[in-house]
């Protein structure tokens, strides 16, 4: 019988190497695809990692480009109109419609310069919310409520007709086309 187990051996052999080859291939196959896995976490991670380097040093760059001393001049500059605001009301008054008269593009620019001065690109994309929600804040909390100027329609028609029309006067298509402007420019 031993003699059957030993012959027997040598073509069981020839049945199972492949089985053997097929499992150790695939040990093999799980391996590299482990190996491949951690090589891409840790490309991944050094891209991070790199990438948040170079992100650190813009952000300096930024932050050193202007002196302490000259960022701390535009903030005091800054803080001229609050401390107006709160210790002499009825100039604040004053000045904060004069600040409604000034136009959008140059409120922006000037947002925009200090925005370069203060290193505020770092933000760009909150820029414009956190000055939006400083001035609704401001609005909120006033004693007072500013009012847009209204037009003298009596005045502005008298003037106007005394330099335009002071010959034939003014037709009614006319008078509503220049009420339609000033209603516009109340707006």
């Amino acid at each position: 019988m031993l003699a059957f187990f030993s012959a027997l051996i040598p073509i069981l052999g020839g049945f199972t190497q492949p089985l053997k080859d097929y499992f150790a291939s695939k040990t093999k196959q799980a391996e590299l695809t482990q190996q491949l896995e951690i090589a891409r976490l840790q490309a991944e991670k050094e891209a991070v990692v790199s990438g948040n380097e170079s992100q650190v040093k813009t952000i300096q760059n930024y932050l050193t480009s202007v002196s302490r001393n000259f960022r701390q001049g535009t903030f005091y500059f800054l803080m001229v109109p609050f401390l107006i605001s709160m210790f002499a009301p009825e100039y604040a008054k004053i000045m904060w419609q004069n600040f409604e008269a000034i136009p959008l593009e140059f409120k922006q620019l000037f947002i925009l310069i200090y925005g370069v001065i203060w290193g505020l690109p770092i933000a760009k994309e909150h820029v414009g919310n956190m000055f939006s929600a400083i001035s609704r804040g401001l609005a909120a909390h006033r004693e007072y409520r500013l009012d847009k100027a209204e037009i003298n329609r009596d005045a502005a028609f008298i003037a106007l007709k005394a330099k335009w029309f002071s010959k034939n006067g003014m037709n009614q298509k006319q008078v509503n086309e220049f009420n339609e402007i000033l209603d516009a420019g109340e707006k």
